[in-house]
């Protein structure tokens, strides 16, 4: 496969990676909202922990490296309680 025909693939699955999380987030902020409404703390350690463990499984699954899963997993958290807040 040509370079310039990789890096639309790259870009392609960039596009779908965006859509993605742009759909986390509004899903982030739909949580923000029922928390305020129930006067709950946006922070749950509990919640992330099992995030985290999410991502590291799925990645060990996967053959993925799993600190890259978790540090994604914390980039995403990290900007979904922005949007809670």
């Amino acid at each position: 496969m040509e370079l310039a025909e990789l890096r639309k693939k790259i870009a392609f699955t960039d596009e779908k990676i965006l859509a993605l999380i742009f759909e986390r987030m509004h899903i982030a902020s739909e949580i923000g909202r029922v928390k305020k409404e129930s006067d709950t703390p946006v922070l749950n350690k509990e919640v992330e922990d099992a995030v985290i463990s999410r991502y590291r499984n799925f990645a060990k699954e996967e053959g993925m490296d799993s600190d890259f899963a978790e540090e994604l997993a914390v980039l995403l958290m990290t900007w979904s309680k922005k949007i809670q807040e």
